[in-house]
């Protein structure tokens, strides 16, 4: 029954807790064409007492997972590996979203349709893994909603 209830959460939840990270928001968007990495954006946070790192995450529709971080070097946008994780500090929130850091997914099994969720399971150095369903959203959907954009000053 314990399994069944927290299955349902997942799957129904925007909101999912691997004991103590909170995880929010976790989203995706259609991809293009095959080959064409897909990205994961979701929000963190750790009410818990101790510091705690998002150090990897998997997928059954992705080969690989990558952390990624997007940074501005002489006026270029390069993006780079984050082999180290996240670190979330305690009280703190960390959002991966688009123009900073994000889950950068290679070797997609299918396209991501929008209105489907995507399965990927989040591995946090204390806390555990978890799986979290990332919806597929349009991007404009999701621009709207978010405190981040793609605008560069």
């Amino acid at each position: 029954m314990k399994s069944f209830l927290l299955a349902t959460l997942l799957l129904s939840a925007t909101v999912a807790t691997a004991a103590p990270i909170t995880i929010q928001r976790p989203y995706s968007h259609p991809t293009a064409a095959p080959g064409v990495p897909a990205v994961g954006f979701v929000t963190l946070s750790n009410p818990g007492p101790a510091p705690d790192r998002l150090i990897a995450a998997s997928s059954p529709l992705a080969e690989r997972i990558e952390i990624h971080q997007t940074l501005m070097q002489d006026g270029v946008m390069k993006m780079r590996a984050q082999p180290d994780g996240v670190a979330l500090p305690v009280g703190g929130t960390v959002a991966l979203a688009p123009g900073g850091l994000h889950l950068m997914l290679f070797g997609l099994r299918q396209l991501l349709v929008e209105g489907q969720t995507l399965p990927v399971t989040l591995r946090f150095e204390r806390a555990g893994s978890v799986e979290v369903r990332f919806k597929v959203e349009p991007r404009a959907a999701a621009s709207a909603e978010e405190p981040h954009s793609h605008q560069h000053h």
